[in-house]
């Protein structure tokens, strides 16, 4: 080998890489969280605040419902928090869910390499266990983790409550509706057996009915004034019957039937003649 080349390749400098082609990009978690933050068709849920150095979840069920399984395989956000917590972010506020960091700004995606992943830093040779437990184990860092852990545990909880009192509303409100529906077949199949051991109740429903608008008609023109009706006739007192009230008295007062039972009434038979003639033209 030629000794003056070899001379030369000693007192070349060696290769330098090119100015960040070795550096890391920031974390899939940071990149995936910065674009969920930035979303403006979410902003009822999370969205940035303070001007962009922070952002707020403005509703923690809506985001671990909808939001989270988008970007993630879990809907857990507890689980969200501790990561963030990994990554350096502080909760700022008390009183909601709001986060900072300060390579975490609005418009800024290229300070999220900045932020790194805290690791528990191994410790040196010369530190006996005992030495190193303590510092493993800081109560300064790990009592405001748990806290907050603790805080969106007690959350979680009070929110599954408030959805388990919604779904008994929900079902008494049910079991109402299935109960006066039960009772109204009840007496409408009480009706119908009644009309078909008295073919002509129909026709003196009707009738009456007719009597009453007439009557109402009149004394509301002034030609004659009504005279109140002690007793009930024995056809009305079988509707009251039909709805529940009977003969009795409330507070001595006998209780009449009231026009909305008449138009029910008419109403279900008009609607019956409609089916049967429907079913005769197909």
């Amino acid at each position: 080998m030629d000794p003056s080349s070899s001379s030369r390749a000693r007192s070349m400098p060696p290769p330098v890489p090119m100015e960040g082609l070795q550096e890391a990009g920031p974390s899939p978690f940071l990149t995936k969280t910065f674009e969920m933050v930035g979303d403006p068709n979410t902003n009822h849920i999370v969205s940035w605040n303070r001007g962009g150095i922070s952002f707020v979840v403005w509703d923690p069920h809506s985001f671990s419902a909808t939001i989270l399984p988008l970007y993630f395989k879990h809907n857990n956000f507890s689980s969200f928090v501790r990561q963030l917590n990994t990554y350096g972010f502080r909760k700022i506020e008390a009183e909601r869910w709001e986060f900072m960091n300060e390579g975490f700004l609005m418009g800024q995606r290229d300070l999220l390499k900045s932020i790194k992943r805290r690791t528990s830093s191994s410790s040196p040779p010369s530190l006996n266990y005992s030495q190193s437990q303590p510092e493993a184990h800081d109560p300064g860092v790990e009592l405001p983790q748990l806290r907050e852990e603790r805080h969106v545990l007690m959350m979680e909880i009070s929110t599954l409550r408030q959805e388990e009192q919604r779904a008994r509303g929900y079902v008494q409100a049910m079991e109402q509706r299935i109960n006066g529906a039960e009772k109204k077949q009840r007496h409408m199949m009480s009706f119908l057996r009644r009309a078909v051991e008295n073919p002509s109740l129909l026709q003196q429903i009707f009738e009456q009915k007719r009597d009453r608008e007439e009557a109402a008609m009149i004394d509301q023109a002034g030609l004659i004034k009504m005279e109140e009706v002690e007793h009930l006739s024995e056809l009305e007192a079988l509707a009251l019957e039909m709805q529940g009230y009977g003969r009795q008295r409330t507070d001595g007062v006998e209780r009449e039937l009231d026009d909305g039972f008449w138009e029910e009434l008419l109403m279900n038979n008009e609607n019956s003649d409609e089916e049967e003639a429907n079913v005769k033209q197909d």
